[in-house]
């Protein structure tokens, strides 16, 4: 996931990692956390859509920034990827939950 992501990186509203380095870290950390669960993806949607899906916009959704938004359930748990366009691609830019 590292080299889809985009830096600084945000857990939420606040920059979780500035570095590559810090990325892995964080990630590592999250892999050990889901380690045996499977993901499914639920869809991906955008600021308003999640406002509908959930009643509300989670930490760290922005609405109007030209930002998607897949929402993963792992475990019971319901992980939002925030996406956005980067160099001519989507690129994760943080997670919330």
């Amino acid at each position: 996931m590292v080299n889809r992501s985009a830096l600084p990186f945000h857990s939420g509203s606040k920059v979780a990692a500035k570095s590559k380095e810090e990325l892995e870290g964080l990630l590592a950390a999250l892999s050990e956390e889901v380690a045996g669960k499977s993901p499914k993806v639920g869809g991906t949607y955008s600021a308003a859509g999640l406002r509908k899906k959930f009643g509300s916009v989670p930490a760290g959704v922005e609405e109007g920034e030209g930002r998607l938004y897949t929402v993963v359930e792992i475990g019971g748990d319901s992980v939002i990827l925030m996406l956005e366009k980067r160099f001519g691609s989507w690129r994760i830019i943080g997670l919330t939950r």
